[in-house]
């Protein structure tokens, strides 16, 4: 299977257990103010405790919006419980913006629901607050998710194999602009459905609008 990304593996996870992640510095806090760190645990991104969401942001990289920005991820665990189990992706621009101040974010954020009734929403933060901009019910699929930002356009798409994605929710907004992080979450609220991310990846995508084909087990880059 040939992997046609046009943007690059960024972390495998691959490595000692480390709570909170820090890989030599390339992970913060997202908001300080809501969320606690995201750990590695047993090769994984996930939450640090049980009834927590971890959430962190991708450093020291920021991409700029002029061309499409991408992040995708393996997504596993989740899938039961009647809490807010989950994964969250999101583009952010940490301590900037209107009113954001240290510690809190502005962006864009996925939101994928796995436990009781499975919900996606995309939502905009302002200063570590959230608005809804667009939200779906859908059945429990996990595998491979996919969140891109092309100028005021927010997308968000699943593949169980890394080959047929499908299109599950969109949205647009055009309150910020210019460089974002990337920043990966996993929730447990409690009820014991670990989430987590396998591997990641992301970027600045150019003007490239095909879909990436992601191999299984990419290389830890």
């Amino acid at each position: 299977m040939a992997d046609i990304r046009t943007t690059p593996t960024l972390s495998g996870f691959v490595g000692a257990d480390e709570d909170p992640i820090s890989d030599s510095g390339r992970w913060l806090a997202s908001d300080t103010g809501v969320w606690v760190p995201a750990a590695r645990k047993g090769n994984k991104l996930t939450n640090s405790n049980t009834g927590t969401l971890g959430f962190s942001s991708w450093q020291p990289n920021t991409y700029d919006d002029n061309s499409p920005l991408e992040l995708w991820g393996l997504a596993t665990g989740g899938g039961g419980g009647a809490g807010g189990e989950g994964w969250r992706m999101g583009f952010y621009q940490q301590g900037t913006g209107d009113g954001a101040g240290a510690g809190t974010i502005d962006g864009y954020s996925l939101v994928h629901f796995s436990a009781g009734s499975p919900l996606v929403i995309i939502r905009r933060y302002t200063n570590g607050g959230f608005t809804a901009l667009a939200s779906v019910g859908v059945g429990f699929l996990g595998g491979y998710f996919y969140f891109k930002r092309d100028g005021n356009n927010l997308e968000f798409w699943e593949s169980a194999d890394a080959v047929t994605w499908t299109q599950i929710l969109t949205a647009t907004d055009s309150t910020y602009h210019g460089a974002f992080r990337l920043a990966l979450g996993a929730e447990d609220q409690g009820f014991g459905q670990i989430c987590s991310w396998d591997h990641f990846g992301g970027g600045s995508s150019g003007n490239n609008t095909t879909l990436p084909q992601i191999i299984r087990r990419p290389s830890t880059r």
